[in-house]
């Protein structure tokens, strides 16, 4: 989970979110080392970590066992699995519940509401024509009664591995 809150606080898309929540100087040794900062960050820096995790992806964290203790296990994925993850209930507004649907349809600029979320993907390819690798992993979810696997975080860097026609994605799998 440390990975997943440190890679979306330093992530373009909600470093505004976190900063507040963390406060500046754990920010700042954030972006400055990422993810090789997780050895050096001392058990109250976990903790204000995690409680910015919850605070701010509380309706996710409520939606599917995403806790503490919760294990994540990462693998590589084939791109056409990924493609057939089901999306969290945000996105039945739209009447979309797949990750191919929601692909799609930010493909085709087919959904003005969600413009912001296309020019998130457009700048990941972007960056990745240039060498840069997008901040995070994507994390699934296998809830309790659910048809398959639930995208539950990560959907910009999987539909821009999909529109880039990618053939496996890393991502973290949530186990109890």
């Amino acid at each position: 989970m440390l990975n997943w809150v440190i890679s979306e606080a330093i992530g373009e898309s909600w470093q505004h979110a976190y900063r507040p929540l963390v406060g500046n100087a754990l920010w700042e040794r954030l972006k400055a080392y990422g993810l090789d900062v997780l050895p050096s960050l001392g058990a109250s820096e976990r903790l204000t970590l995690l409680g910015a995790l919850f605070d701010h992806r509380r309706p996710i964290l409520a939606d599917y066992p995403l806790h503490s203790y919760v294990r994540f296990r990462r693998r590589r994925a084939a791109l056409r699995e990924i493609e057939r993850f089901m999306v969290i209930p945000f996105f039945a507004q739209f009447g979309i519940t797949s990750v191919t649907e929601l692909s799609e349809r930010l493909h085709a600029d087919q959904m003005p509401t969600l413009a912001g979320m296309r020019a998130d993907v457009l700048a990941i390819i972007e960056a990745r024509r240039h060498g840069r690798a997008a901040h995070g992993t994507p994390i699934a979810a296998l809830p309790r009664g659910a048809m398959g696997p639930v995208l539950v975080e990560g959907y910009k860097r999987s539909i821009a591995a999909m529109w880039m026609s990618e053939r496996f994605v890393q991502l973290y799998i949530c186990e109890e």
